[in-house]
C-alpha cells in the first residue's frame, strides 16, 4: 500500500506540473499526448486532401490508423480530450479537422442544396436514392453531406432532422411502454413500412435497441 501511495503522489505531482494528463483511470505523458494530436491531424489532413468533398472520416477508418495507443478506452478517452479541447471535431460516425470544410463550385452547392430540399420535403418518407441522386456528379455532392442526412442503408438516405427526430420518438415511446413494435413506430411517423424497418435496423446496429420477437427494447445507449 506505501509503494502505491508513493507512486500515486508522484502521479498528482506530475499533474500539477503538466507533465502527465488523466485520462479516465490511467494517465498520459503531456509529450505523448502532443504526439497523439499531431498524428490525428496528420491523418484527418491527409484524408481531407484525398477526398475534398467528403464532410468527415469514418471514426472508425481514423481508428485504425493510429498507430501506439491501446485501442480501448484509453482510444476512447484520448478522442474525448481532443474533442474537448478543439483539436478534432467529431459528428455521428465521422470526424474531421477543426479547419476544414467542403468547398462546392457553384454546380455542386446547387446539387446540394437541391439533394437537402428534397430529404426535408420528404421527411419520413424520402425518395429512394435512385430517384435522389440519378448520376455519379449527385452521388460524389451526396457523399459530402453526411454533416445533415444519414443512411440508413444502400438505398435510403434520411434528413438528420427527421432521423433525430423518430429516434427520439422510438426513444420516449420505448422508455414509457417497455418496448416499441414495428407497428406502433410505422404508425407514430405516418410512414410506410419500408422506411419504419430501416430506422429500427439501423438502431439496432448502433446498438441503442435489440431486437426481441416482434419488439425492439432499449439497450440504454443513446
Amino acid at each position: 500500500q506505501g509503494e502505491k501511495d508513493v507512486v500515486l503522489a508522484k502521479l498528482a505531482d506530475m499533474k500539477a506540473q503538466g507533465a502527465v494528463i488523466e485520462l479516465g483511470q490511467s494517465y498520459i505523458g503531456a509529450e505523448r499526448l502532443e504526439e497523439m494530436r499531431k498524428e490525428f491531424l496528420r491523418i484527418l489532413g491527409d484524408f481531407h486532401q484525398k477526398a475534398p468533398l467528403k464532410a468527415g472520416m469514418p471514426r472508425e477508418e481514423l481508428k485504425s490508423r493510429i498507430k501506439y495507443v491501446a485501442k480501448g478506452k484509453q482510444y476512447d478517452f484520448i478522442v474525448e480530450k481532443l474533442v474537448a479541447e478543439g483539436t478534432i471535431l467529431v459528428f455521428g460516425s465521422m470526424a474531421k479537422a477543426p479547419n476544414f470544410n467542403v468547398a462546392y463550385t457553384k454546380d455542386q452547392q446547387k446539387i446540394r442544396d437541391q439533394i437537402e430540399k428534397e430529404l426535408l420535403a420528404g421527411g419520413w418518407s424520402p425518395k429512394p436514392m435512385k430517384e435522389l441522386c440519378p448520376d455519379k456528379k449527385c452521388l460524389a455532392v451526396l457523399d459530402s453531406m453526411d454533416d445533415c442526412l444519414i443512411r440508413l442503408d444502400s438505398d435510403i438516405v434520411m434528413h438528420r432532422e427527421y432521423y433525430e427526430k423518430a429516434k427520439a420518438l422510438m426513444l420516449a415511446h420505448a422508455k414509457a411502454n417497455g418496448s416499441i413494435s414495428l407497428a406502433e413506430f410505422r404508425d407514430m411517423l405516418s410512414t410506410s413500412r419500408k422506411y419504419a424497418v430501416a430506422l429500427l435496423a439501423f438502431y439496432d446496429k448502433l446498438g441503442i435497441t435489440l431486437r426481441q420477437e416482434d419488439v425492439r427494447v432499449l439497450t440504454g445507449k443513446e
